[in-house]
């Protein structure tokens, strides 16, 4: 696996980031925390990220936002971003948008397969 590939991690439960984070870290990329979607769309600049992994639900800017910001910087980024939610009845409305769904809390099996599927998407 490639070690130059940074994710961005954005939730605003540190704990959360924590997990992801090292869970990227596990599957060989290097992880960029945030607690708010308003650091996060400071964050994104073509190229940088090659994922990012976004809880919907945050004070301010929520992930469907960002998600929405980051069509307009990065399309290609877009094309591997994960929403994360504990509401599985949003899970049809994020998928609709095309958006990969990872439903909270996650098992660590879990985060391994949507790194899978995000290495196809590529």
């Amino acid at each position: 696996m490639n070690t130059q590939k940074r994710i961005l991690i954005i939730d605003d439960d540190p704990h959360v980031l924590e997990v992801i984070r090292l869970f990227s870290e596990i599957f060989g990329y290097a992880g960029d925390t945030v607690l708010t979607g308003n650091e996060a769309i400071k964050m994104i600049i073509p190229g940088k990220h090659w994922a990012i992994f976004c809880d919907l639900k945050m004070p301010g800017i929520n992930g469907i936002e960002v998600f929405e910001e980051v069509l307009k910087i990065d399309n290609d980024l877009s094309k591997r971003f994960v929403m994360t939610s504990g509401a599985i009845f949003e899970a049809d409305m994020i998928t609709e948008k095309g958006v990969m769904f990872l439903r909270k809390p996650f098992l660590f099996e879990e985060i391994r397969s949507t790194f899978k599927i995000l290495e196809e998407c590529t």
